[in-house]
């Protein structure tokens, strides 16, 4: 399993972004070939940016889930550069908020990029065949779950949460799209001050 600091390099495509600005190229050039039209609110991993002139390209990991009609399902992740206006970029491209959960401490909060409504993913590299889904927040995260599985191809869409157990792990109400499991899933496993991402966002429900 990968290790991510929690919103560490996620962006996001802003609502309201025109649909020419949210196009990602083979190569970081207007007339090079569309790998594929973004929807707003999606999430992408930022590798990197630079300039030409006046224009300034972001090198982006895509990842999509394709629901094709024969099955399995598939995951597809890819790089590409994403075109920004050389005024306002951040107009198109904006940071994955990181958001804190109250604690009930004085120093703050659970650390989460997730809020309801976002449609999620598993981690990238997430290993195994996924992340549990339980009809109530379980005491244990090593309980088996009841409710099904989020699997790889799977993509979920927070309805309620989070719920914040005793040792400070986020546990957010989700609908398998994909599926019929429907339940509590954790967002990251918690390894003494750190965390470790289970589930990450795939689509923004709004601008935040």
């Amino acid at each position: 399993m990968q290790e991510h600091r929690i919103g560490e390099r996620f962006f996001y495509l802003r609502y309201g972004a025109d649909a020419g600005w949210r196009d990602v190229y083979a190569h970081p050039h207007p007339h090079a070939q569309r790998l594929h039209r973004l929807a707003e609110g999606a999430v992408v991993l930022v590798l990197g940016s630079r300039r030409q002139g006046p224009v300034l390209w972001f090198q982006v990991r895509v990842t999509l889930i394709e629901s094709p009609r024969t099955t399995p399902r598939c995951r597809v992740s890819f790089i590409g550069y994403l075109k920004a206006p050389a005024h306002q970029p951040e107009s198109v491209l904006a940071p994955v908020p990181e958001l804190r959960y109250a604690t009930g401490e004085v120093q703050g909060g659970v650390p989460s990029v997730l809020a309801q409504g976002d449609v999620v993913i598993l981690v990238d590299g997430y290993r195994g065949r996924g992340e549990g889904v339980y009809n109530m927040v379980p005491l244990s995260e090593t309980a088996a779950p009841d409710q099904g599985w989020i699997e790889p191809c799977d993509l979920a869409q927070i309805d309620a949460g989070p719920f914040r157990t005793a040792n400070n792990v986020l546990y957010w109400h989700v609908q398998d799209l994909n599926g019929a499991a429907a339940g509590w899933v954790r967002e990251a496993a918690r390894a003494g001050s750190r965390y470790e991402a289970k589930i990450r966002p795939y689509r923004l429900a709004q601008n935040r």
